[in-house]
């Protein structure tokens, strides 16, 4: 099986403009900007300001994403590599999802916390956490037509040839590989089981519990992906102690994650936060 690569939707003077990963990650800002008209403008966020609030994340995601790249790749020429503009265009190519999601979630945090102090951050990102899922799902879509983020060689049934021109299929004729796992698929796939999770937990709860559908996106997205780096290919450079980088950032998001998960369901009682969520529901009792 072999995917194809479009070179571009697009095009000025025979020059892609327009590529297919571009065109998913536009589609994710559309979702997300949709969902969140749907679950934050409720919360007094009006839609013009969440437009700029989805643009100003996508470009502090992608900075960061760059920066987590650079980082564990080529540290040396981090200054010249961080420009976002080439020979072959502007834009960057070589991002790391893990760099951009959290440091796309720290800046959301703080510009919450300047812009609306009096909303509770929990309730926030207990509402967009289920949407990041589709964003995972259209993202990793577009990583496999763009050939990138490829997984190791394999003889299953599952395996995948990809084209010369691209990067992975670049790697496969240089190591005399056949075929290698989907990763990007198996990344789009477990982003929309955790998109169905997350809904599903957040419509069975009968009292909101602060922050647990957070920590059940960064808990479920950091085991699946401590499994799926063992299926893609990471060079020696990028690996410590048999572990990946993104690895050791997923055992950290782990232990911040699961540990307050099991306490919270441990707790008979009611956190001060809870309380904030249901601020007009003083009657409430408690579980």
């Amino acid at each position: 099986m072999c995917p194809s690569i479009l070179p571009g939707l697009l095009s000025v003077n025979g020059v892609p403009f327009t590529h297919i990963y571009t065109v998913m990650l536009f589609m994710a800002c559309v979702v997300s900007f949709v969902w969140l008209v749907v679950r934050w403008v409720p919360l007094g966020i009006s839609k013009k300001e969440l437009f700029a609030f989805v643009v100003l994340t996508l470009l502090v995601s992608l900075v960061c994403a760059r920066v987590h790249w650079v980082l564990v790749s080529r540290p040396s020429l981090f200054v010249e590599l961080m420009k976002p503009w080439t020979n072959e265009g502007f834009g960057y190519r070589g991002l790391a999802f893990l760099g951009g999601l959290i440091g796309g979630a720290l800046f959301i945090g703080v510009y919450l916390a300047a812009i609306h102090p009096r909303i509770p951050l929990s309730l926030c990102f207990d509402r967009l956490a289920p949407v990041v899922g589709i964003d995972i799902l259209l993202v990793r879509i577009g990583c496999f037509f763009a050939g990138c983020c490829g997984g190791r060689p394999t003889s299953s049934w599952c395996g995948i040839s990809f084209p010369p021109s691209s990067a992975t299929g670049r790697l496969q004729a240089l190591n005399g590989w056949e075929r290698v796992y989907p990763t990007q698929l198996m990344s789009a796939a477990n982003g929309l089981a955790l998109f169905l999770l997350l809904w599903f937990v957040q419509k069975r709860q009968r009292r909101p519990h602060a922050w647990l559908v957070t920590r059940l996106f960064f808990a479920e997205y950091a085991a699946f992906r401590m499994v799926l780096d063992y299926f893609r290919y990471y060079p020696r450079s990028e690996t410590l102690w048999s572990l990946t980088h993104n690895q050791w950032v997923c055992l950290t998001l782990l232990f911040i994650t699961v540990l307050p998960i099991w306490k919270q369901s441990g707790s008979p009682g009611e956190s001060r936060t809870d309380r904030a969520l249901s601020c007009d529901k003083s009657s409430a009792s408690t579980i």
